[in-house]
């Protein structure tokens, strides 16, 4: 496995970390490889879909 250093706001580490926690990660480690490889998978289906994209918008309110 290959080592990298980033920096990050102490802020956004925190939540991370908060995210984490609350996932039951034992590893911070574990919990970015699985971001990346996430934003990696949603990167990717993006760039693959071709032609018009169709959706809704739906407000309910009293």
């Amino acid at each position: 496995m290959t080592r990298i250093s980033m920096s990050l706001p102490k802020e956004l580490l925190e939540e991370f970390d908060e995210v984490l926690r609350y996932r039951g990660y034992q590893s911070r480690s574990k919990g970015i490889r699985d971001a990346l490889k996430d934003y990696i998978v949603r990167y990717q289906w993006m760039n693959e879909m071709e032609g018009e994209r169709t959706g809704t918008v739906s407000v309910i309110y009293d």
